[in-house]
């Protein structure tokens, strides 16, 4: 792979019980490197990993350091607030990100498939930013490429000293960024308020971001260098989809009732159902349904 990427992670609080499987889904991704800011005891399964990288630090001096390097008091109440930071991390970073192509952010409330089998070199030359949303910047996966005009970018916005030291989430990362790089994604979410929710389409959401798609082409998106394509990575609580399954396993996720391997599977909906025993924390193998996971440990 020649072009290089960097996915900041920073993290507070307790690993999710699922994860022995995402961390293994980060390992097999060897092309692409996770840092990872927490207070989480690193977990003995990466630390023959040589694409992550743990900076053990408390939530609050990781919060002096944001303050510090952006010139703002940063110090909200819960590490949620992070969601609004995530454009700013290449910037924040600035000094981890110098020597990488591309740079970008996820969640952990997920298990990764082979990102490079999706985001190819071909494709990293042709666009400066890539989600997995039709409609705007992905929260759960973003991807930048490391120039000063993307990384500044976010500093530009009139208000983000303002949104960065409220302590209420703002979803900058998904709103007022994706309006910075794409003013016609309004338009967009104007036509998913009006035209497709209040008519109820049958399967709603897909026919949305199908529609996405073909507007996004029609008004010439990619001459922006900008890849807005959905990749139907978060599944939804419709009857049509709870009984669907998706395979996890040595770094590739499959839907098992298509064949077709995704990009990655996001827990967003999945988790909320998740009760008890139905969800084990899983290693190198694993069946991920809505009613939890099931698998085998590394």
């Amino acid at each position: 792979m020649n072009n290089t990427i960097a996915l900041i992670m920073p993290y507070f609080g307790k690993w999710p019980q699922w994860s022995g499987l995402f961390f293994d889904s980060c390992k097999c991704n060897t092309s692409i490197d996770f840092w990872f800011f927490t207070d989480c005891q690193v977990p003995e399964s990466t630390k023959e990993a040589k694409n992550m990288h743990f900076v053990e630090v408390s939530f609050e001096d990781y919060c002096n350091m944001v303050s510090e390097r952006l010139g703002v008091d940063f110090h909200p109440a819960k590490p949620i607030k992070l969601c609004d930071l995530k454009p700013f991390y290449g910037h924040i970073h600035h000094d981890i990100l110098e020597g990488y192509d591309f740079w970008g952010y996820g969640d952990c409330d997920l298990v990764w498939g082979d990102i490079r089998a999706f985001y190819t070199d071909s494709l990293l030359r042709r666009y400066n930013v890539l989600s997995t949303h039709a409609d705007r910047l992905s929260g759960h996966l973003a991807i930048l490429h490391n120039t000063p005009k993307i990384t500044e970018l976010p500093l530009k916005h009139r208000d983000w000293r303002k949104i960065l030291m409220d302590d209420n989430n703002h979803a900058f990362d998904e709103q007022a960024f994706t309006l910075m790089l794409y003013p016609g994604a309004k338009l967009l979410w104007k036509a998913h308020k009006w035209i497709f929710l209040k008519f109820r389409f049958d399967n709603e959401w897909f026919a949305y971001t199908r529609f996405c798609d073909r507007f996004n082409k029609l008004v010439g998106l990619h001459r922006r260098r900008i890849l807005f394509t959905e990749r139907d990575t978060t599944p939804w609580e419709e009857p049509w989809m709870t009984g669907k399954k998706w395979l996890y396993e040595n770094g590739h996720v499959v839907d098992t009732d298509t064949g077709e391997e995704i990009i990655y599977l996001h827990f967003l909906t999945l988790k909320k159902l998740w009760k008890g025993d139905y969800c084990h924390p899983t290693g190198c193998k694993a069946t991920i349904s809505f009613k939890g996971i099931e698998g085998t440990k590394c």
